[in-house]
Formats: C-alpha cells, structure tokens, sequence
C-alpha cells in the first residue's frame, strides 16, 4: 500500500525532503530575489529547469558594476555548497532561456568531474565568478570576469520525461 502512495510521488517527496533540509537548494529560500529580476519563465519548466535558471542564468544581464556582479548575484541567487560554504567558483550565464535549454543538444564530451551526459558548448557568455575571501556564506567574496569562452556542461534528464536539461558546469577551458 505504501509502495503503491510513493512510487508514483517520489520525486514530489524527493522535492519537500530537500524542502526540509537548511542545506539544499530551494527557491523558496531566496527571500531577496525577486522573481522579476529573472527573466520569464515559461509555466512548463520543472524543477530542474528552473533550478538551473535562477542558479545560472541572468538574463538580460543586471546592471551592476563589474567589481560588484558576483558579490551581489551570488548572494541574490544564495549560491553555496550543500553545508553553507562559499563556493569556489560559479558561473552566470547570459541568454535567454531558449538557448540556455538548447545546450544539453550540442556536442557530446566526456564529462571531467562527475559521470554523466556532457556537452560541448563551443564559446557562450559567462560571468565567472571566482572567491578571493570568506568562508562560510554570506560572507564570500568573489572576483567578476565576463568570459567568452568553450565549455562543458553536464546535462540530467529530467525525471519522467525524455528531455535533457543542463545542471551544471563541468568545464572551463581557459
């Protein structure tokens, strides 16, 4: 019977678990970003999309100085690791959602950090965000450098559909 109830549910029950834990990714816990900062997104987008928008994406791109994008934006954005700790590096990118969703249809590349389906994006806009200071968030600091340059993104399907959606950076190739 329980089987039954959860099998069907378990990605809505996989969603509130992390919900209830301080240390993942919601956006609920974003209280300073307003959803109109981002650029629309379409009512069809599951989780993993808007995920990947609202943590990666910046559309058309705000206007803050360049000594102060990713200060601001990551913390807008409450990009961290799982345990609050500032993160080494971090992206944004800067297309409209169309193109950032088309990604996972480029070239296929082996992935470096983790196993999984990567692609190769031949040259894209990003702001790279790197930290010089701090630890624990809020309390990064980041340096900004806009970028055109290739990369490898690593792409998931997303759950119960046959569509693969991008999650992640896996590679900047300088």
């Amino acid at each position: 019977m329980i089987q039954t109830l959860i099998q069907p549910h378990a990605l809505m029950l996989l969603l509130l678990f992390q919900g209830l834990m301080k240390n993942s990714f919601s956006l609920m816990e974003v209280p300073e970003m307003k959803f109109e900062e981002i650029e629309p997104m379409p009512e069809t987008l599951n989780y993993l999309e808007r995920r990947f928008k609202v943590y990666f994406g910046d559309y058309p791109i705000k206007n803050i100085t360049a000594m102060e994008y990713c200060n601001q934006m990551v913390r807008r954005r409450h990009v961290m690791d799982p345990i609050n700790i500032c993160k080494s590096h971090h992206y944004f990118f800067h297309q409209p959602w169309f193109k950032l969703e088309s990604l996972c249809e480029y070239e296929q590349y082996p992935c470096t950090k983790l196993e999984g389906n990567c692609h190769l994006i031949k040259k894209i806009e990003i702001t790279h965000c790197e930290l010089t200071a701090g630890v624990t968030y809020p309390n990064c600091v980041y340096s900004s450098k806009k970028k055109n340059k290739p990369l490898v993104i690593r792409c998931v399907e997303a759950m119960g559909t046959n569509i693969q959606v991008p999650l992640e950076v896996d590679k900047i190739f300088e």
